[in-house]
């Protein structure tokens, strides 16, 4: 004990008869660690957890393909969605969502165009991301028939950008196409679920009754042990009754599932 404590005075006495050699060390050792930090931080989201989003290793994108190629499809109908939703035995659960260009407007702002996704009422249990700041859609958000609640969540960049982080900016009445919505929440700098990092976005509750072209992108989660062609066979039975219904709205020369992987 008594030599460590003697090496210890050493080491002070020799810091302090070269302040400057030391200092450079300290701050050396100090960028090395915080460089070090920063590419494990960098590494860790992009090898061990890539998506913040809920077992998204069984996460698939569910479309309609053509047989013949040349014909397109796609997306699926809001009744076709809530059809797969509600009928599907290999599905644990699906979501749907909306894409529409925005304009918001404030009052002492300059007009800004935005990307905005609609968001099925599920959408975010399904993903499990909870919000930065305040909240995401209720059931009662989204009304009864067309018209739900006027309420919108912000992407991190554009709190960030034109409300400058404020937290204030809950309950805030931005316009929306015109329309005065209520800010309810702000999502994580992460969550950028088919939004560009680089471009600013608003969530709205996806109406839950729409115009029977309207096309919704969707979402499932396999139940475990799943495989995509078990699922395909599955969700085809389920499209194929819509198909005999409607044979218009499908594929001359009929349809296939196109179950991909989640990418994002």
């Amino acid at each position: 004990m008594r030599n460590m404590f003697r090496d210890i005075r050493f080491g002070c006495r020799m810091l302090i008869k070269d302040a400057g050699a030391s200092l450079l060390a300290i701050l050396s050792m100090a960028l090395g660690i915080a460089a070090v930090t920063s590419i494990f931080s960098v590494v860790h989201a992009v090898l061990f957890d890539p998506f913040p989003y809920k077992d998204y290793d069984r996460m698939v994108s569910v479309g309609i393909a053509p047989v013949k190629k040349g014909q397109g499809r796609g997306m699926l109908s809001l009744p076709e969605f809530r059809a797969v939703r509600q009928r599907s035995r290999t599905l644990e659960d699906a979501f749907a969502m909306g894409f529409e260009s925005l304009r918001l407007t404030e009052a002492g702002g300059d007009p800004e165009f935005v990307g905005g996704k609609l968001f099925s009422s599920n959408a975010f249990d399904f993903l499990g991301v909870t919000p930065l700041l305040g909240r995401t859609f209720l059931p009662d958000d989204y009304g009864s028939g067309s018209a739900p609640r006027q309420v919108v969540i912000l992407s991190h960049l554009l709190w960030q950008r034109r409300f400058g982080g404020d937290p204030r900016v809950l309950g805030r009445e931005i316009r929306v196409n015109g329309a005065n919505h209520i800010v309810i929440g702000v999502m994580p700098e992460r969550f950028t679920l088919y939004t560009n990092p680089s471009q600013p976005a608003i969530w709205l509750p996806l109406p839950s009754e729409a115009k029977p072209q309207t096309r919704v992108l969707v979402h499932a989660r396999l139940k475990p042990g799943v495989t995509l062609e078990t699922a395909s066979a599955d969700l085809h039975s389920i499209l194929a009754a819509f198909a005999e219904e409607d044979p218009r709205s499908f594929p001359d020369g009929g349809f296939k599932m196109r179950l991909n992987r989640f990418m994002a």
